[in-house]
């Protein structure tokens, strides 16, 4: 009884509140580092037009984890990035918004088009038009010492080549992702060693004894310094994707962690490397990308 008349309170002051400003919406966060950085910029894309935009972290507490279950998915996103501007949902305006204003994409219309409130609570094709840059960087000060010795490693190559190798609950192909094999990442190596006779290779992964036995054996002739960083879990994904975006140049997996470190990163004719097509073993290059481009899809 308590509860149905609290709920009845709570549903009464949102009502209020959405009398006076109906321009109001709610934004999911779920996922990784990357996911939390592409759906606050969906927030702000919304704030631009002038929407009040508060954001759903619900997910965190009740999941927290990875399709399989297997490794940690932290909200890390204001730990990473504090100066952010960022709004936390109430849990009653989270249900109510969910039951009367849950959004659905329709085929060639715009998230940015439609008619608030609204809850925005999963992940849509327009999501990736229209998003705001993104000029942010990762503190170094948040490093412990073996990550502040990389990162001042990695800054003093003459060229850094970060290469992320997604594993985890991307390791099978399926949904819209196409695992990259590991002579695509040896390809990816060659190319640079080709075109820097002094490059370095840092290799980060969800699963670093996996790179150790499938993908370094294959490199056993190449004479360039290489580097697997395995100290960081799934769970300091953010401190990865820093170190990544330290590097001169990036070869991005099926995952989403090399793009974002491609888009942080500040080098002048930075180069991102990714597969010719998804699966593939060729590579293709990118020059001085400035934003993520959206996953390949499989058709």
């Amino acid at each position: 009884m308590l509860r149905k008349i609290k709920n009845k309170i709570q549903s009464f002051f949102i009502k209020q509140s959405l009398k006076k400003n109906p321009k109001q919406a709610i934004v999911m966060i779920d996922g990784g580092i990357c996911s939390q950085i592409h759906q606050w910029r969906i927030g702000e894309a919304l704030r631009a037009k002038g929407v009040d935009v508060e954001y759903d972290i619900s997910w965190f507490k009740a999941w927290g984890k990875d399709c399989d279950g297997k490794f940690a998915r932290n909200f890390d996103l204001l730990t990473a990035f504090p100066n952010l501007e960022f709004k936390v949902a109430s849990d009653a305006k989270i249900k109510y918004f969910q039951k009367h204003f849950s959004y659905t994409e329709k085929p060639g219309t715009s998230f940015l088009d439609e008619k608030m409130p609204k809850y925005f609570g999963s992940y849509y094709e327009s999501y990736w038009k229209d998003l705001p840059p993104f000029p942010h960087q990762i503190d170094d000060s948040l490093f412990d010492s073996y990550n502040k010795n990389i990162a001042r490693q990695i800054k003093k190559e003459p060229h850094a080549i970060g290469i992320h190798v997604r594993r985890g609950d991307m390791s099978v192909t399926k949904h819209n992702w196409v695992v990259c094999p590991p002579e695509y990442f040896v390809n990816a190596v060659k190319f640079f060693v080709k075109k820097f006779s002094n490059a370095s290779f840092y290799f980060f992964s969800d699963e670093p004894d996996w790179i150790q036995d499938n993908i370094l054996p294959l490199l056993k002739d190449i004479d360039n310094s290489i580097h697997l960083v395995s100290h960081n879990g799934s769970d300091k994904g953010y401190i990865d994707l820093a170190l990544l975006s330290y590097c001169e140049h990036c070869v991005a997996s099926q995952g989403n962690l090399g793009r974002y470190a491609n888009m942080l990163n500040q080098h002048k004719d930075k180069m991102l490397i990714m597969a010719k097509e998804p699966g593939s073993t060729e590579i293709r290059v990118l020059h001085n990308l400035s934003d993520v481009i959206p996953n390949p899809v499989i058709k």
